[in-house]
């Protein structure tokens, strides 16, 4: 079974790459792929819990993040770095996903994989 790792590095509501790098996994996940996800940089502030936004402009990527695991997508990460860099020590971040402290837990993800996407 192939790998695919998907990384994420934009804001939920900056522009579509956020959506694209969600559907990216879906789809991936749907035609068999073996899939995790990697947020990083700016891509941190998807898993902020209780973001009011206007739904038009996203959809809903608190929840969409929520679901991954109904499509067999479990290898859900972030970057704890950027975590700590951009985001303020109250933020509550969604437990789904997993901290990696430094480059190098991050460098063996990404070779782990055949094939990596980023957005």
């Amino acid at each position: 079974m192939s790998e695919i790792l998907i990384v994420s590095s934009h804001t939920p509501y900056s522009g579509l790459q956020a959506d694209d790098a969600l559907d990216a996994a879906l789809a991936a996940s749907n035609v068999g792929l073996r899939v995790s996800v990697l947020f990083e940089s700016h891509g941190v502030f998807q898993l902020l819990l209780g973001q009011q936004t206007d739904a038009t402009v996203n959809q809903l990527t608190e929840k969409r993040i929520k679901a991954l695991p109904m499509f067999d997508i479990e290898d859900i990460y972030y970057c704890k770095q950027s975590a700590d860099q951009l985001l303020p020590e109250e933020s509550a971040l969604s437990t789904i996903a997993k901290p990696l402290v430094n480059q190098t837990d991050i460098e063996r993800l990404i070779d782990a994989h055949q094939h990596v996407l980023r957005f």
